[in-house]
């Protein structure tokens, strides 16, 4: 499978400013302005909080979280900038069966109904929050070994069982 290119911080000499720009503009024009749906359902973003002038699903994208939960202390995490444009390419690729190159099931997690993608290959992860007349973009993540295996485990248990 052919990902869409990475935007690398050493493609702007190293200034991390001017990458999070890039990246921020990556994402809209590839990423919102795509007009995206899954399952025959829109896919929205949320804006509000801004920060930096920056929608807040931009930022849940880009940074993982610090030593706490809280918004304050997430940190930017390289690996996430990079493929920032690659939830447009897994959403376009995403069979109905939930199989392929791009794996998804349901979960609930902290009562919420939401989707995850999965890039097997690559270790990158989408979230999509249900909210019933479209689905909300939650989030990305770089899944490390632990997670991947129980990412193995939910696609293989909801095919099996799969919830509505």
């Amino acid at each position: 499978m052919a990902y869409p290119n990475l935007i690398c911080l050493e493609d702007f000499g190293g200034n991390p400013q001017a990458h999070i720009d890039a990246v921020y503009e990556a994402y809209i024009n590839e990423v919102v302005k795509a007009r995206l749906f899954f399952l025959d359902t829109p896919i929205s973003f949320k804006y509000a909080p801004a920060t930096d002038d920056k929608g807040f699903a931009f930022w849940h994208a880009v940074q993982e979280e610090g030593k706490t939960r809280a918004e304050d202390d997430r940190i930017i995490d390289p690996r996430r900038c990079e493929r920032i444009t690659w939830p447009a390419y897994m959403v376009s690729n995403a069979r109905p069966d939930g199989r392929g190159d791009v794996l998804w099931w349901r979960v609930r997690r902290h009562g919420r109904k939401r989707v995850v993608m999965w890039l097997e290959a690559d270790e990158y992860a989408l979230i999509l929050e249900d909210r019933g007349t479209f689905w909300l973009f939650w989030t990305t993540y770089t899944v490390r070994s632990g997670r991947a295996r129980q990412f193995a485990e939910q696609h293989a248990t909801y095919w099996h069982a799969p919830w509505d």
